[in-house]
């Protein structure tokens, strides 16, 4: 269930929709929303009542025309009269012309609506009464004939201006018939059963659609959310600032309540989420009634819901499900227009990025040394480091002996931390890239012993690139990171090896970030084209150096061109309409376990001048970079369309 931090209600919402040409009162506003739909039906009873009027107008432009003829022979002072039958008329035919205005003035928005509808009701039996008086003229112009034979073309202008009375009549009846129409169009959205266009007022300007508006402020669901982004309303709706709230699960317990029958309880996480579709709800509490076990009032099997239980239920035994959980805000960071890869258009979207951050999470594992294509026998062995950290023993040439044979799609790992000299370290050996149980470890010595495996420069065959075997690669699209924050595989299912030397995160025996997390969020989360390049320094032969390359993925870290550092050789994206103009403190992020503690957090760029340094946004919001094997921080974006 969607939850919106900063609560826009319904006083916003009438906010949007005076900015978009409504005119009633706050009042009204409310009032509308709660009742919109009877202002139709306030116009289609105004359009029963001009059709009745029209009916009856009819009839006495025909009574009229009878008198007329019996008249044709009479004149005189029915002359008087016969005007005033066609100032009746007359005034019959202003009604239903102010009638037809009532109706029009009804478009003007929904609340009017109700009220012109039922102006164009009272004008239509108005304009009823109207033809009335003209028919009763035209008798009393009849009768004054047949005392003055001069009446007859008086008469029969009477009839006439009858006869134009029920035409105004039927106008009426017309526009009242307009009006229910534009009641509906200001009401829902629709005119006719059909939406309006987009050039049509009430296209966002109608009841329904504020309702809409108000019921997404409120945060009901997310399906809102995303209607109301997918109608190009998000930056009015979710300005940048506006706060979302995510819940995801991150474990599950099996408890017993009271119970005198059962003996023992567990639950399969997986299958108790998958049955559910929810999470946050904390506790999950089932009854056994002496037949079956009560699950919210209903006989439920337990099984169903991964729960498996020792001993023999008794009437009244409880089985208590426990579910811990993490809250994640998310920060509306923009609203753009972007390309859906999934059908190749252009839609609005919005820009989520997290809060806070969730620390101690690698970009990349330490990276094989040597990937052994075909395998390497028992024997001895050496390499040599060029131009990397002369202090701590590089620049050297170092020997080993294997006294195990590694199998082929095996790999030799080095073991070589941060500020250790390498001399007296060891290279372990691996059956495969998912193996985590070393084959042996040889201890390395000065010496060009045995074969030559290359320099660790990038240019031996199956031969890593030092930086790489020493602190792991800022190979964005290869890396760890990138996976876990797409991932909702539990522990040990989410990684993948993505190159011949990639090793398993430090993680990977947690679940992926999306494992547990409310699945109504994810099913408006869409993958787009993510902008992304390479360093300047090593990547492997199918890559080239120093270029642009794109993922499509549903979440994603940000770039340093995103958070408004600027674009470093080449671009990765534009600046987040958040941190535009943005100052160091205003990216300061803090750790999501503990609020109060400021985190670095990693960026998608690489640092071009090496193989295994990541930009991080410093804890003091500036910019920065780390090795990939680094604990940092992680911070992952994602848009709704």
């Amino acid at each position: 269930m969607a939850v919106i931090v900063k609560d826009l209600g319904i006083a916003t919402a009438y906010g949007y929709a005076k900015a978009k040409g409504y005119t009633g009162t706050e009042e009204e506003f409310a009032t509308l929303m709660a009742s919109y739909a009877t202002v139709a039906q306030t116009a289609q009873q105004a359009a029963q009542a001009a059709a009745t009027a029209k009916g009856d107008a009819e009839t006495a432009a025909g009574q009229a025309s009878t008198k007329a003829g019996e008249a044709a022979a009479s004149a005189g002072s029915a002359a008087a009269d016969a005007a005033a039958a066609g100032q009746s008329a007359t005034a019959a035919a202003g009604s239903a012309t102010a009638a037809a205005g009532s109706a029009s003035a009804a478009a003007g928005s929904a609340t009017d609506a109700a009220g012109s509808a039922t102006a164009a009701a009272g004008s239509a039996s108005d304009a009823a009464g109207s033809a009335t008086a003209a028919s009763g003229s035209a008798t009393a112009a009849a009768g004054s004939a047949s005392d003055a034979a001069g009446s007859a073309s008086s008469a029969s202008q009477s009839a006439t201006a009858a006869s134009g009375s029920a035409g105004a009549a039927a106008a009426s009846e017309t526009a009242a018939g307009t009006s229910e129409s534009n009641a509906e169009a200001w009401a829902t959205g629709k005119r006719n059963g059909e939406d309006v266009p987009s050039t049509d007022p009430a296209w966002h300007n109608n009841a329904a659609y504020w309702a809409e508006m108000a019921k997404a402020s409120n945060a009901e669901d997310w399906g809102s959310v995303r209607y109301l982004v997918r109608k190009g309303e998000g930056p009015l709706a979710f300005p940048v600032g506006t706060q979302f709230l995510v819940e995801k699960e991150n474990s599950m317990t099996a408890s017993m309540g009271v119970h005198t029958g059962i003996t023992g309880v567990s639950v399969n996480e997986e299958t108790f989420l998958a049955h559910e579709g929810m999470v946050g709800t904390g506790l999950h509490e089932f009854v056994f009634d002496g037949a079956a076990w009560i699950y919210h009032g209903e006989a439920v099997r337990i099984a169903d819901f991964g729960i498996a239980v020792t001993g023999t239920p008794a009437a009244g035994d409880e089985v208590l499900i426990t579910e811990a959980f993490d809250r994640i805000l998310f920060d509306v960071v923009d609203h753009r227009t972007v390309l859906d890869p999934a059908d190749n258009t252009e839609k609005p979207a919005m820009f989520l990025l997290m809060h806070s951050v969730i620390y101690s999470k690698q970009f990349d594992a330490v990276e094989a040394l040597y990937y052994a294509e075909e395998g390497l026998a028992a024997g001895t062995y050496h390499f040599t480091i060029q131009n990397w950290d002369a202090a701590y023993g590089g620049d050297k040439t170092y020997e080993f002996t294997l006294t195990q044979a590694v199998p082929a799609g095996g790999q030799i790992v080095l073991d070589w931390q941060y500020n250790q000299q390498l001399l007296g370290r060891s290279v372990k050996t691996y059956a495969s890239a998912t193996s985590t149980t070393q084959i042996e470890a040889a201890v390395l010595s000065e010496g060009t012993g045995g074969t030559d495996l290359g320099t660790t420069d990038g240019t031996a065959e199956n031969l890593n690139h030092i930086h790489r075997a020493r602190y792991g690669s800022n190979n964005y699209k290869e890396s760890a990171i990138r996976q876990w924050i797409n991932s909702a595989a539990v522990a040990n299912a989410w990684w993948a090896p993505t190159n011949i030397f990639d090793r398993p995160a430090s993680y990977a025996n947690l679940p992926g970030l999306l494992h547990g997390m409310d699945s109504e969020f994810l099913a408006v989360v869409k993958a787009i084209t993510v902008p992304c390049k390479t360093n300047n320094t090593y990547e492997l032969p199918d890559w080239t150096k120093n270029t642009a390359y794109t993922v499509a993925d549903r979440f994603w870290l940000a770039s340093r061109d995103e958070m408004g550092f600027g674009v470093e050789n080449v671009a990765e994206g534009s600046v987040l309409a958040a941190y535009n103009g943005a100052g160091n403190t205003d990216r300061i992020k803090y750790d999501l376990s503990n609020g109060s503690t400021a985190r670095g957090w990693w960026l998608r760029s690489p640092n071009p001048g090496d193989a295994n340094i990541a930009r991080v946004v410093h804890t003091d919001g500036s910019l920065s970079g780390g090795n990939a094997t680094y604990g940092r921080g992680a911070v992952a974006a994602c848009v709704i369309m």
